[in-house]
């Protein structure tokens, strides 16, 4: 395994937190947090988490504690959460991959945070493996990546994230100039409207994948495509 390649917004807290302002204790998101915080050790929440729905509030408080305590990648929040992509399904017209999507963002971000790419590497091969896996599912569920407003652009950042924290690894950028990524990466960006607060995500992917920049730092992507909020008629052919 290659080290990883620079690149901007290690931290990521997911922007969809399912967190609820309220204190009701019949409140779902209260609840979940009062489980959490009762499972202890940390592998009890990440076994409990195994067993809950894709779409479940605690799954999703999982994936949010996993960005800033290792103890839940290092009791198998990663495999919980490949598990949860693979063999769910969505059923409430809401993608059943989202949360774990967003506890794969953590793990790698976590990672990167505390420099411990030599200790947890089991962990970093275990998520890199399973990479093209993940994107058949998300391609099958290409319709929640459509659509304009808040949601469907807050789906495309972090669809566009997860990738790219794929792709910081040079071994594995390597093996994702794919047809599904390429379009999946230049749809999120191209589709996310131009003063949304989470276009950088895309746009950060898409310059990843695409541009290259010689050694003063210009990058040879287009002006335009780098602007640009929908795509010309040339490119969305290529989208097809």
């Amino acid at each position: 395994m290659s080290g990883f390649v620079t690149m901007p917004d290690v931290d990521w807290l997911p922007p969809r937190s399912g967190d609820c302002p309220c204190t009701f204790n019949t409140c779902p998101s209260v609840i979940a947090a009062c489980k959490l915080a009762r499972l202890q050790p940390r592998w009890q929440a990440v076994i409990v988490a195994g067993k809950e729905s894709p779409t479940s509030v605690f799954l999703l408080k999982v994936a949010n504690a996993t960005i800033t305590d290792p103890r839940y990648r290092r009791s198998g929040a990663a495999t919980i959460f490949i598990r949860h992509i693979l063999q769910g399904k969505t059923t409430d017209g809401n993608p059943h991959w989202e949360s774990s999507v967003m506890g794969i963002i953590n793990v790698f971000a976590s990672i990167i945070q505390t420099h411990s790419e030599v200790q947890d590497a089991a962990i970093i091969r275990e998520v890199h493996a399973s990479y093209h896996s993940i994107l058949d599912i998300i391609w099958k569920d290409f319709h929640f990546l459509t659509g304009q407003g808040t949601v469907a652009d807050t789906r495309r950042a972090i669809t566009s994230k997860m990738i790219g924290f794929f792709a910081r690894d040079p071994d594995m950028k390597r093996t994702m100039y794919d047809e599904k990524t390429l379009k999946v990466v230049l749809h999120c960006w191209l589709e996310t409207a131009p003063d949304s607060p989470t276009r950088k995500s895309p746009m950060d992917t898409a310059s990843h994948m695409f541009a290259f920049k010689i050694s003063w730092g210009i990058s040879l992507l287009p002006i335009s495509w780098r602007t640009r909020s929908r795509p010309s008629k040339s490119q969305h052919s290529f989208l097809k």
